[in-house]
This record gives structure tokens, sequence and C-alpha cells, in this order.
């Protein structure tokens, strides 16, 4: 074996050896915060609207984290409510979008926003919860496996929105949906509501799922596995050419 050989096959056997199939573990979790009914603090409420409001505008809530390790987020499961009234309503969709830190608030978006069928948010446990207001809210949980997994580096800030698309928003159909209020983060949270923001005083409810300490990173995966197909191309031509 050639020192060209021994080279690409070392190459080869770190892309392979890197990154083993790992199981996906919980990589951030913000646990539901429920208050008691009349006890909200002054501000707060169970749920912030995440949707568009046509022909008003938008309502986009979101929260930042941060992960102790390289980790690629395949999944993302949150807590969300109806409201005003608490009744469901038909969901095309959700639209899940991370975003870069801008100081202490949501930047520039980081890869597509991942647009999630309501068929494959997974609602489940489906039950009443009171508002700040009084009123119900129909709470359910959802999860949906990301179709591109998500790069986060290790002790970085990044924000997450979660948006539902209620189609027939309107006037006289004027049931919303929002992000359910969390615990476990730095207690705010981002939300911007008709073309104002608003830093909110509780963190959303959400959690991350995937794969930690991602070692080294897909750039370099990728550059090993380049690097070894080439090689084992330039070998082969330069085989054939001796033997001819």
């Amino acid at each position: 074996m050639t020192k060209l050989q021994r080279t690409i096959s070392a190459g080869l056997l770190l892309f392979c050896i890197a990154n083993p199939a790992k199981a996906d573990v919980v990589l951030y979790s913000q646990s539901p915060l429920v208050y008691p009914p009349g006890q909200f603090p002054p501000g707060h409420d169970l749920v912030w609207s995440s949707m568009p409001l046509p022909p008003f505008g938008n309502s986009l809530a979101s929260d930042n984290f941060r992960l102790s390790s390289p980790s690629l987020i395949n999944t993302v499961t949150w807590e969300g409510g109806y409201f005003g009234p608490g009744t469901q309503v038909p969901i095309s969709n959700f639209n899940i979008t991370f975003y870069s830190d801008a100081g202490g608030k949501p930047g520039a978006q980081i890869g597509p926003t991942e647009t999630i069928p309501f068929a494959n948010a997974n609602q489940s446990n489906l039950h009443n919860e009171t508002g700040s207001d009084g009123r119900s809210v129909l709470v359910g949980d959802y999860s949906a496996n990301l179709p591109t997994s998500f790069l986060a580096n290790a002790n970085t800030p990044y924000w997450l929105s979660i948006a539902a698309n209620i189609p027939g928003y309107s006037n006289t159909q004027t049931t919303q949906f929002g992000i359910h209020i969390g615990q476990g983060g730095d207690g705010t949270s981002f939300q911007e509501f008709l073309g104002n923001t608003f830093v909110r005083p509780n963190d959303l409810a959400f959690s991350l799922i995937g794969v930690a300490n991602v070692i080294p990173e897909p750039t370099s995966l990728a550059a090993w596995a380049v690097m070894g197909c080439g090689g084992l191309v330039y070998c082969r031509h330069r085989r054939k050419g001796k033997e001819s």
C-alpha cells in the first residue's frame, strides 16, 4: 500500500468513525409553566400569539437557547394553544425557523424555514387551561421531525420561532394559535406583533431533540469525504496508467 493510499484509508476511516450512529437525546428543554386561574402576574399570559393575522399583519413568538456541545437538532417539540375563543380550528401547517442572536433578540435567519404540515405535527393531549383573562385556552402538545437537521455550535445563542398558519382567520373566525409559556431558560421571550416588538416575561415551552457532541462538524467530514473520494479516483487512474 502506497503512502497516498494509506492517507486515503485513514481519512475514510476517520470519516466513518468520527460520528458513529447515535440515538437522539433531549438537547434542550423548557417545560410548560401554568399559573392557577386568577394568579397570573401582571403582564403575563398563558400563550403568546404566533401566526399571520390577515389583513392586519403578523404575530411571531420566539425564544432563545444555547447548547453545551455542537449538536444536530433533528426534532422540535412544543406546547401551544387555541384561544379567543379556545376552540380547535383547522391549521394548515407550522413554520419552524432558526435565527442568530442580535444583541438579545432574533437576528438573521439561519437556514430555510421548515414547513411542517399539520398532519405531521402530531397534535396530542388536547386539554383546557385558563388564560390570564379567565377564558379557556385549548392546549395541545406537538412534535415535528425537521426535514433538514439544524447544526448548532456549542455555547452559541440562537433563536427559535414556531408559527401556525390558520387559513380561515378573519374578522368572523377570530381563533388564534399561540405558543405556551414555559420555564427553564432565561425567563424571557420575544414577540413581534403587528409591526411592534415586545420582550415577554416568560420563556416559551419547547424542546430540542437530536445528536449531541457532533465531532468533527459536517464541514470537516465533508472535507474528509472529498479527499477520500478524490484520492480513490486518483489511485484508480494511476493504476490504469501503469497497466497500459
